[in-house]
Order: C-alpha cells, then structure tokens, then sequence
C-alpha cells in the first residue's frame, strides 16, 4: 500500500476478518525515509516527494544479503553507487541515471547503500523507529490468526499487490526470510499479478459485478442509523 501494508487473507472469496493485520509502513514511508537520508547526506531535497519517489522506484532494489551489500557499499569506488543527475526543470523534471561525465552545470544525488538501505524498512521497520513486525513475520502472524485447517492453503497461495513489490529481489527476499518463520510441512508459494499497480482495482471491479454484491455492502441510511458497527456484516 502506499501509506500501509495490509495483510489479507481470504478463502473462498471470503475474507478472514480476525486475520486482518495492518503495518503503518507503505511506499509513501519509504520515499520520505529516502528525503531525509538524502537531505542529511547530501542535498536539501525534503519539498522533491515527486522526485525522490521516482528516483527510489529507478534505484532501489533487495538486499538479498544485507551484510555483503553494506560491505560493498563503503568500498572505495563502490560498485553500488550511482550518480543521478538531478532535473534542472527546463530540460528535465525528471534527471536520470548518469552514464558518462557530467555537464558542468549538472548537480548530482550520490545513492550508494541507500539503495538498498530504504526497501529494508520493508523487511525491519524498527530501523526507523516503527516497533512493528517486518512483512515476512507479519504474514505469519497473520495466517496463525485464521483456522487451523486453513493455513497450509494460504501459504501456499500469497499474492504480491502494490508498487513496492516491483523493487528488483523483493519476492525472492520475502519467500526466504518468510521460509524462516513458516514450518517446514507448509510448501510456501508467492504470486506476481501481471500489474501489481492496478490489481487492487481489477480486484474491486470483478467483485463489484458478483449477484452478491449487495450481501457486502451497507446503504448511506443504514450507516447513519448505526454507524461504523454496522460494516461488519460486509466481513462475513
């Protein structure tokens, strides 16, 4: 999600309401980390969400093993490090990734551990002062909440929704350090909709046309009457 992550497990079309999990951490948190980090080391870019945003979504990737990459990261030249030219919004809003020598008048954003530094909040959000579980744990936690019998069935079947899935090793990231929670007679298998961006929405339009549609929603008159209480009946 963009301002959270929300774990939802379902079966048979039928969401789990008590194993609904929610962390306060989303792509939005990890391009304001990657503002502040910047803006310390380098330049004051706390106004440039937009930029940053983009620049996180061209430069970020995985750490599949977090120790090597920051070893490889205090290297002298870094093999990480990437000089990105910062947009001078006459002939760019946008920069990009330095290839060759810069002009004289370019201003570059040096991005080396912060690469890979800002998806791990992902993975830990204690590194930012968020004392939550990070997404593998979380999903555990999450399918021990559902029946029993149900288990073995939602490990074998999470989907990944949300644009910060497509950070490069995310999947393969999450199966591993997920393996590490789940019992080895659990086979774990994790799925990649062909557009993880618009699969919420493709999700909520396919649902919207079931002959059970009104059985899941609440008129503007029942709300009124009972308030938030009453969506409960939506969850069932």
């Amino acid at each position: 999600g963009y301002s959270s992550t929300t774990i939802t497990p379902y079966f048979h079309q039928t969401p789990i309401q008590p194993a609904y999990l929610r962390l306060n951490i989303g792509g939005k948190s990890l391009t304001n980390y990657y503002k502040e980090i910047s803006s310390y080391r380098y330049w004051n870019m706390m106004d440039e969400f937009y930029l940053m945003n983009h620049i996180k979504e061209q430069v970020c990737f995985v750490s599949l093993d977090l120790k090597a990459d920051l070893r490889k990261s205090v290297l002298s030249p870094s093999p990480l490090l990437i000089q990105y030219v910062l947009p001078d919004y006459t002939t760019s809003k946008t920069g990009y990734i330095l290839s060759d020598k810069p002009a004289e008048e370019e201003q570059l954003l040096p991005i080396n551990n912060e690469r890979f530094t800002v998806p791990e909040i992902l993975f830990h959000p204690s590194d930012v002062g968020i004392s939550q579980a990070g997404l593998p744990e979380a999903i555990f936690l999450a399918v021990q909440r559902a029946p029993e019998e149900l288990r073995a069935e939602l490990y074998q079947n999470i989907v990944l929704i949300g644009g910060s899935t497509l950070f490069k090793n995310f999947k393969t990231r999450l199966e591993t350090d997920l393996r590490k929670w789940v019992d080895s007679d659990f086979p774990v298998h994790i799925y990649s909709p062909k557009n993880v961006i618009n699969s919420a929405w493709e999700g909520g339009n396919i649902f919207s046309r079931r002959d059970d549609y009104n059985k899941y929603t609440i008129s503007k008159s029942e709300y009124q009457e009972y308030g938030v209480v009453c969506s409960s009946k939506c969850l069932y």
